[in-house]
């Protein structure tokens, strides 16, 4: 005869093993991108099932991991980078590899291409045609954010966030609201070369309002001026909160062409951009990817 107590330690046994066994049904596929031509990372490059919507975002070192169900490891991996071909691997092989090189995918055309006299007026004909090519219905999305501020090459800032979106429509005026599902930050170290600036902006605060003293966290100053989920959630190729594509201070950026290259089999005409000065305090450079039917922007 089996006691009562003999029987709820087999059945705690039993459902341990279908526990064990419910969760060996799945594996882990993880790893570092890397750029095949110098073998440095390519930081937030996605990993997707081909022909499927699940997929991650390597973090800033290359680094991945994703979690599958057993039954899906006749499937394919899909890497994908702005500018790097597609690299594609069943499942079942990626499981032996943890280094996914990915080669460049600058295009050698043979045809000639005609282009406006200069990068700049390409651009000013992509922003005449901006409205056409984003939604004006509404839609959700899941993001991920991740972002580390340096100070002479050194990190002094790392922060990492998952957001879920609702956009009304991506026009100008359209209402945007955001859930943080997680968030980590590192403390915040001192901003030296924006001390400077912090301290003319204390000084002239507190000569306006002496009576505020206490009050008064020049931290706030240096804060509000690098980064956070925010500044990246707020941004919007409609709504003029990027420089580099505000048509009226054009002239205080440098516009050119660079080697076109490709995304997912689409060709992409690449122009970089920069700043002739500072604007709010920074220089400011960085790439444009543009989509040659479409004329749709595609990347920052």
């Amino acid at each position: 005869m089996i006691s009562k107590k003999s029987l709820s330690v087999f059945i705690l046994s039993g459902l341990l093993l279908i526990s064990v066994g419910l969760f060996g049904q799945e594996v882990n596929v993880e790893g570092k991108v890397f750029d095949a031509s110098n073998n440095s990372p390519l930081s937030f490059a996605t990993v997707s099932l081909k022909g499927d919507i699940y997929g991650v975002t390597c973090d800033e070192r290359g680094y991945f991991k994703m979690t599958l169900p057993l039954d899906r490891t006749k499937d394919t991996i899909s890497i994908n980078y702005v500018g790097f071909k597609t690299f594609e691997l069943e499942v079942r092989e990626a499981l032996q590899h943890y280094e996914f090189r990915l080669e460049s995918s600058v295009l050698m055309l043979d045809e000639v291409i005609v282009r406006p006299r200069s990068a700049e007026n390409y651009l000013r004909k992509v922003m005449r045609k901006l409205s056409n090519n984003y939604a004006k219905y509404s839609f959700n999305t899941s993001a991920h954010y991740e972002e580390v501020i340096k100070e002479n090459s050194y990190p002094i800032d790392h922060s990492e966030a998952v957001f879920r979106s609702w956009f009304q429509d991506f026009q100008e005026k359209g209402r945007s609201d955001h859930q943080l599902i997680l968030f980590r930050e590192n403390e915040t170290n001192e901003l030296v070369f924006m001390r400077s600036r912090a301290e003319k902006e204390k000084q002239k605060y507190l000569a306006k309002n002496p009576d505020k003293a206490e009050q008064y966290d020049e931290n706030d100053i240096l804060l509000t001026n690098f980064g956070g989920p925010s500044s990246i959630l707020n941004l919007n190729v409609m709504n003029g909160s990027l420089d580099c594509l505000d048509t009226t201070i054009f002239q205080k950026f440098k516009f050119s062409f660079l080697p076109e290259t490709s995304y997912e089999g689409n060709r992409l005409i690449v122009l970089a951009y920069e700043s002739k000065g500072t604007l709010d305090n920074r220089r400011q450079q960085g790439k444009l990817f543009i989509d040659s039917n479409s004329d749709a922007i595609v990347k920052v």
